[in-house]
């Protein structure tokens, strides 16, 4: 009998989705659940589970410490998400959804696949990410988002950023690039879409060996709004200031102010940081087919 361990964000605590998963799986798994019980606690648990697949039940954040737990492992075990945090993103991209019966019947198909992630490395530390990385506005919304109550809070925390953060002058380089410029948002992508469903990079695909990038120069508010449907489209922004890029590694200085670092939705620090991509690094287990 394989033995999945199961990561739960313990804010969150276990959902109903979750108990009737485990219930599907029982006659073929031997399942057990691992609450965690502070920040930082999901990347030890999965440093440590003895288990074949180890299966993230949270958002992007908890996702990204399992990941960053099991690339500590010399032998690692497959890797899986079942969304059910605030942000999504790598999950819904993807086409992993809450479906219990779905789930079970992906984890059954046994669907893996060796992907990439990316490593976010600056003065003081490196980490790596599934999803996406950002300088700029998504740093700031890191920084802000927890202490904002109620619904909608992605799209609150981004108009707050816009109205609040000022923007650092940043160098921004990689591969043909090189660009300074007044720094809004400077996204280094895995997979497509963070912020809670912004397709921010369409090109980017997690099994290529590229990190795809969007750089956001000096936009105003007026323009994010004008060009919302097109982020939840995946609709490339046509704009003097946006422009689109791929390589293997970036990196971005500061000139004159401070530019803050999200990675998978968590905060992580502030430039200069440089951004690179590692090749084939985990074995993650998705569905044939898209499911919600």
């Amino acid at each position: 009998m394989k033995k999945i361990g199961f990561v739960v964000n313990g804010k969150k605590g276990i959902s109903k989705n979750c108990y009737q998963l485990i219930e599907l799986l029982k006659e073929d798994y031997e399942s057990d659940i691992f609450l965690t019980s502070t920040k930082g606690n999901a990347l030890e648990l999965a440093t440590n589970i003895e288990a074949d697949c180890i299966i993230a039940v949270g958002g992007d954040g908890t996702l990204n410490e399992v990941v960053n737990g099991v690339l500590k492992r010399e032998s690692r075990p497959v890797l899986g998400v079942f969304p059910f945090g605030n942000g999504n993103d790598f999950a819904t991209a993807n086409g992993i959804g809450q479906n219990p019966k779905q789930f079970a019947k992906m984890l059954r198909a046994h669907n893996v696949k060796n992907i990439d992630v990316g490593i976010v490395k600056n003065d003081d530390a490196s980490r790596y990410f599934i999803n996406i990385s950002s300088a700029g506005l998504g740093g700031y919304v890191a920084q802000t988002i927890n202490h904002i109550n109620g619904p909608f809070k992605y799209p609150r925390s981004i108009l707050l950023g816009f109205f609040q953060m000022k923007k650092a002058l940043g160098i921004v380089t990689g591969n043909s690039l090189e660009r300074k410029t007044p720094l809004m948002t400077a996204a280094f992508c895995n997979s497509t879409t963070f912020a809670n469903g912004l397709m921010i990079q369409p090109d980017a695909q997690i099994d290529d060996g590229q990190l795809h990038c969007c750089l956001i120069g000096d936009v105003k508010l007026g323009t994010y709004f004008l060009n919302l449907r097109n982020l939840k489209k995946g609709i490339k922004i046509a704009h003097p200031e946006v422009t689109y890029h791929h390589g293997g590694i970036f990196s971005v200085n500061i000139e004159n102010g401070r530019c803050h670092i999200e990675t998978d939705g968590e905060y992580f620090g502030t430039c200069p940081a440089t951004f690179s991509i590692a090749r084939e690094k985990v074995r993650f287990i998705f569905p044939e087919r898209p499911f919600k």
